[in-house]
């Protein structure tokens, strides 16, 4: 087959897993998390409880367009699409003339992949991906420049993108330690590089820093310490994620890949940035598996340099084949998720998920049926951050946590005073939970009640005349005492809940 035959297929596949996107992005309802990062975008902030703010900023100009799950997605939607463009733009420039048609079945097996067509919510790796991707691709521009003054110019955007990724998620780091482990093992001559990278991506790490020292240092608690408490060695995060790995990148490209001893690339310097790029942050996530599950969507950013590293080693027929078996892999995933949004609920009451099923299908209903007969001075709140985000999308108004939550998603504890709410009327969902003892101690009465939507039962509960005193003294001083209380060798410039609320044992010293 000549080129323009892969170049066929790559243009087939691109416009058929985009619009698979489109499908799957208009159809599915509103996810929790995604519902979650909306609020970040109806609140437009220099940073937010768990994450830097990129992917807040991202939907308050996507709001501009409208509400629909479709319009707030549709920056995700494209997100794949054009890093497997990307990929074969990047192929072409750096593969040997005689294997340019790898660029387009690299493409589009990148596109095939299961994880990939399925990216279409929108989450923080939203903008995590696609500027960790356009770093290193940059990167990978400037390594193969023999001007030293042109690749000073590159190594400097690739710092500004980086910075970027930096402000989406904070392991983008490992992607610049990645660079720095590149230039130290095979670009001795351009040691200055990742300097120049660092100086270029201070800006937006500073302005993070600076966000967190006046915030309660919330990131960092976040990512470095409340998640990762009570964590222990075990072989199991470690199988499951060496396992996760072959699931994303797929046991023929991995076999294919090793096989091969070849090499397609124009320089060889080339497959040794874009095997740095990839084996570097795949190396330290295997060690810190040991300690702690990693998500899949941990990895996926770096992915695409797998991919790359991948069309530099990869046979022809190797990669026709690679696509032929993604493919494959791909088709019960689509059925599973079609599946999803199409059976009947009554289908999951099989497997005791008709709960989760209706209010993800029917949330805006749970929502009206909520705000129904709710009093003048009521408000709506939940009882964790994931219904309470999901039904604060349909109200149209923040809904708040009851109780202390978890140490995820943390929102409230910047935006929220319940001082506003002494002696309202609240209403508190509490989904499938009917034991409502622990909300009497903050309500003169409280009065339990029941909906059903789809023949599923949802509960919550009315309490009058909020209690906010006995309110902060029980839960928001346990809140403070177990996500607020930052060691003291962090600089505390500013901690907006514990002043809020009168915490002196973490708020600023006078």
């Amino acid at each position: 087959m000549n080129s323009n035959t892969y170049k066929n297929l790559f243009i087939k596949i691109f416009c058929i897993t985009l619009l698979v996107k489109i499908f799957l992005a208009y159809f599915t309802p509103m996810t929790g998390d995604e519902a979650f990062f909306y609020q970040w975008g109806v609140f437009p902030a220099a940073g937010y409880s768990d994450h830097p703010p990129m992917v807040g900023w991202l939907i308050f100009l996507l709001r501009m367009l409208g509400e629909h799950p479709l319009i707030l997605r549709a920056f995700t939607v494209l997100l794949t699409s054009i890093i497997g463009l990307g990929i074969v733009l990047l192929c072409q420039k750096t593969l040997d003339q005689k294997y340019q048609a790898h660029a387009w079945l690299i493409g589009a097996l990148y596109l095939c992949l299961p994880w990939s067509w399925l990216f279409f919510m929108v989450t923080t790796d939203t903008t995590l991906v696609l500027f960790m991707f356009c770093s290193g691709l940059v990167y990978m521009l400037a390594d193969r420049q023999a001007s030293a003054s042109k690749a000073l110019v590159l190594y400097a955007l690739c710092g500004i993108l980086l910075g970027l990724a930096f402000l989406s998620k904070y392991f983008s780091a490992l992607l610049g330690f990645a660079f720095a482990i590149h230039c130290l093992i095979f670009r001795r001559k351009r040691l200055w590089a990742p300097f120049v990278i660092l100086a270029f991506a201070l800006p937006a790490i500073c302005f993070n820093l600076w966000f967190n020292a006046t915030h309660g240092w919330s990131n960092i608690m976040f990512n470095v310490f409340n998640r990762n408490q009570d964590k222990q060695w075990s072989i199991g995060t470690l199988i499951g994620y060496i396992a996760m790995v072959v699931y994303i990148i797929t046991p023929w490209t991995i076999f294919y890949a090793f096989k091969s001893k070849k090499t397609f690339a124009t320089d060889k310097k080339l497959v040794y940035s874009a095997l740095t790029l990839w084996s570097v942050p795949f190396a330290l996530f295997l060690v810190l598996s040991i300690k702690r599950s990693i998500g899949l969507h941990w990895v996926i950013g770096f992915v695409p340099f797998f991919m790359i590293w991948a069309a530099y080693r990869l046979h022809t027929e190797h990669l026709q084949k690679s696509i032929k078996w993604t493919i494959y892999l791909s088709i019960p995933h689509f059925l599973i998720f079609l599946t999803i949004l199409f059976a009947p609920m009554s289908f999951w009451g099989k497997f005791n998920l008709q709960h989760k099923a209706v209010f993800l299908h029917k949330a805006d209903q749970i929502t009206q049926n909520l705000e129904s007969s709710l009093p003048a001075d009521g408000v709506i709140m939940a009882y964790a951050y994931s219904p309470a985000a999901t039904l604060a999308f349909y109200h149209k108004a923040y809904v708040p946590v009851f109780g202390e939550g978890k140490f995820h998603s943390r929102q409230d504890d910047q935006i929220i005073d319940f001082k506003d709410f002494a002696g309202k009327t609240i209403r508190i969902y509490t989904g499938w939970q009917q034991n409502h003892d622990f909300y009497k101690a903050y309500f003169d009465e409280i009065q339990p009640q029941t909906m059903q939507v789809d023949g599923v039962d949802f509960y919550f509960v009315d309490g009058t005349n909020f209690n906010f005193e006995k309110y902060r003294d029980t839960v928001l001083k346990s809140v403070a005492q177990k996500y607020h209380n930052a060691p003291s060798w962090l600089p505390n410039l500013g901690d907006p809940y514990c002043e809020r609320y009168g915490f002196d044992f973490c708020s600023p010293q006078k």
